[in-house]
């Protein structure tokens, strides 16, 4: 058997076959086929510190405990455990839960996760002009919208000054404060649309007038470094007492102190530590010696982040700095710079699960499914429904009289041999209009509700396929499965049993009672 198996597994670098057809018999139990893929699999898996060697000894060791693995579980299912409810529901419910992780295009996800982290090495200077739009605004208040930023770009671009522009005429309130001016930003820090033209627009040049879900935006980027990474400082906070005022008169009572502070702490009269816990206003970080944590940049007034960034050496204080809220003495605590993709890889995923830019992945998955199962849609069904939806909708109390639309039980799209009706469609938008907040008119709403009703329904009929695409997400489920239903033979047949069996325990407890006095 040692030499069968050692052929099998080491002759052929196709292992992991998706057609159960070519998948080689390794042995089985009962009847039933246990695969080659499978042992490489759990076997490659299980063995820690490298003694997965593929060596006879180590082959034959883990086919001897796989063998008994297997015997259990031919076992469990002799007693049907595998048709316990409470077990199959929790096996669904890790299905679903595994699933997730597969329902993007994973070649769009990768580029993604590198476009993300090559943008996290730069960061970009830029200034901003706005005029607000609604998502589904009418066409002729779009028109009016597109207008206004063209003319808005042409007196910038004749002008040579985008804050006097900006200050006059953007519909962004912080203009009226910063002129525009948003200092150096990172990705992940706006909306995925505003990032890809603040990255793709060349240094001193205004950018051509692009679509958010806020409206019409131009850009002028001012200019471009490399990533400074995260820093934590401590800081001593000393409030204005008129923090509407940003830069407050030379003689105001907080500047003073603070660099009375600062006078104390260079000549030992004060520890850094002991100043905070005095003086310092904020109370967040009071507690914490005035820790304030690790930040990157855009996250902090950017007068505060330069003073941070400029410090070199651990220990090392900054001159006092003013702020909209006050004045500041920071301590440098620790620096980081930007981590390589390995290290980030998870970070990186988080954001981009969390931010727009993960729709890409998954429209793409959506259409690849739509090609490759078939897609058919009576557009006119479609339209007819959708016509139908009054304004109740926006109010989420849409309740819909599928009586008087002809056809509702006719085929509204179908995905492979699975077809959802006009009234699938009507229940999915009752069950799901009080989700969606954005929308003005009860058309856009139901047209998002329409392709979000497609994009389930593709989903679920590709979910089906699962182990089939992909063989690690078929042994992940196998083995979860072959889990649970090892914990539950073990648990009827050893655990829970041995602790009803009174007289067994007594009998144990009789033997051992001298060894734990």
């Amino acid at each position: 058997l040692f030499f069968l198996l050692l052929f099998i597994i080491l002759a052929s670098s196709a292992i992991a076959q998706t057609n159960t057809g070519d998948r080689r018999v390794l042995f089985t139990v009962q009847g039933k086929p246990v695969f080659e893929d499978e042992f490489k699999y759990v076997y490659t898996k299980n063995n820690i510190n490298n003694q997965a060697d593929f060596s006879e000894k180590s082959l034959r060791d883990y086919l001897d405990l796989f063998v008994k693995f297997r015997l259990k579980v031919a076992q469990a299912e002799e007693l049907k455990l595998d048709t316990v409810e409470s077990l199959k529901s929790e096996l669904s419910s890790y299905k679903k839960q595994l699933a997730k992780s597969y329902l993007n295009d994973k070649d769009v996800y990768q580029r993604l996760e590198k476009e993300a982290y090559e943008r996290l090495k730069e960061e970009v200077k830029v200034s901003h002009l706005l005029v607000r739009l609604d998502p589904d605004a009418a066409p002729a208040d779009t028109l009016i919208a597109y207008k206004k930023i063209i003319n808005y770009r042409k007196s910038i671009l004749k002008t040579k000054d985008f804050a006097s522009i900006a200050y006059q005429y953007s519909e962004d309130p912080s203009a009226k404060v910063n002129k525009g001016n948003l200092g150096y930003i990172t990705a992940f820090q706006t909306v995925y649309p505003f990032e890809n033209a603040v990255y793709s627009t060349p240094v001193g040049e205004v950018s051509l007038p692009f679509r958010t879900k806020f409206g019409y935006h131009i850009i002028q980027v001012e200019a471009k470094r490399p990533a400074r990474g995260q820093i934590n400082v401590a800081q001593i906070a000393v409030a204005r007492a008129d923090q509407s005022k940003v830069f407050y008169n030379a003689d105001s009572a907080a500047k003073s102190k603070i660099f009375s502070i600062l006078s104390d702490i260079k000549s030992n009269k004060i520890t850094f530590e002991q100043a905070v816990s005095d003086y310092s206003d904020d109370k967040k970080t009071k507690s914490k010696n005035g820790e304030m944590g690790f930040f990157s940049t855009g996250k902090m007034a950017e007068n505060f982040e330069d003073a941070a960034f400029a410090l070199k050496d651990k220990g090392q204080l900054s001159e006092p700095i003013s702020t909209s809220v006050g004045w500041h003495i920071l301590k440098l605590i620790e620096k980081k710079p930007v981590g390589t993709f390995n290290e980030m890889k998870t970070e990186l995923k988080t954001k981009i699960d969390r931010d727009s830019r993960s729709d890409l992945s998954r429209i793409s998955l959506i259409n690849k499914i739509k090609e490759k199962y078939g897609w058919t849609e009576n557009t006119n069904l479609k339209n007819e429904l959708i016509a139908k939806v009054d304004s109740s909708i926006l109010k989420g109390a849409f309740l819909p009289f599928t009586d008087t639309i002809k056809g509702m039980n006719s085929q509204l799209f179908k995905i492979g041999d699975s077809a959802s009706t006009g009234k699938d469609f009507y229940s999915f938008m009752v069950k799901n209009q009080r989700t969606k907040k954005k929308f003005n008119t009860a058309a856009a709403l139901s047209e998002d509700l329409y392709e979000d009703f497609i994009e389930l329904r593709c989903l679920e009929y590709y979910e089906k396929f699962l182990e089939v695409e992909f063989p690690e997400f078929r042994f992940l489920m196998k083995e979860y499965r072959d889990g649970i239903l090892l914990f539950d033979l073990t648990d009827r047949m050893v655990w829970s049993k041995a602790s009803k069996d009174t007289s067994g325990l007594k009998s144990f407890y009789e033997t051992v009672k001298t060894k734990y006095l």
